[in-house]
C-alpha cells in the first residue's frame, strides 16, 4: 500500500502503516496509541483506516508534554538500571554498517546514542562525528 501523501516532489515510499497494522493483528491488540506530537494528528488520520481494514481495535491519540529526553529516560532507565536490555548481535552489526559514510565518517547511531543519552536536552544528539 502506498502512502496517500506527497511532499513536494518526494513521495513517502516506505509507508509503515500496513506493517504496523499487521503486527497489531498478530498480537491481537485492543488499542493502538499514537503520539499526537508526531505529525500533529496527521498520522492518526492516515493510520486509522489502515488499522480498521486489518484489525478492528481502538486507535487513540495522546499529546506528550515535557522534554523528549526526560520521557525517553523515564522509559529506558528501569530496563538499563537492571541490566535487562538485550540487543541482538546482527542489529549491532547492521547499525555499524549503516553508520559508515563514503568519507569514512560515521553518523550518530544506536551504540553512540544510548550511552550518551541523559536527561539534559540535546545531550548525545549533536549530530555526526
Amino acid at each position: 500500500m502506498k502512502c496517500p501523501l506527497e511532499h513536494g516532489n518526494r513521495r513517502f515510499r516506505d509507508w509503515p502503516a500496513p506493517g504496523c497494522a499487521g503486527i497489531g493483528k498478530r498480537f491481537k491488540v485492543n488499542e493502538v496509541i499514537i503520539e499526537g506530537n508526531f505529525g500533529d494528528g496527521m498520522y492518526l488520520k492516515l493510520f486509522s483506516p489502515v488499522m480498521t481494514r486489518t484489525h478492528r481495535c481502538a486507535v487513540t491519540e495522546v499529546k506528550s508534554k515535557g522534554q523528549k529526553e526526560l520521557r525517553i529516560c523515564d522509559v529506558l532507565e528501569p530496563v538499563l538500571g537492571c541490566h535487562k536490555l538485550v540487543v541482538m548481535e546482527d542489529v549491532i552489526e547492521r547499525d555499524y554498517e549503516t553508520a559508515l559514510n563514503i568519507d569514512a565518517t560515521t553518523d550518530v547511531k544506536l551504540q553512540r546514542l544510548l550511552p550518551a543519552h541523559t536527561h539534559y536536552k540535546g545531550a548525545g544528539f549533536s549530530g555526526p562525528r
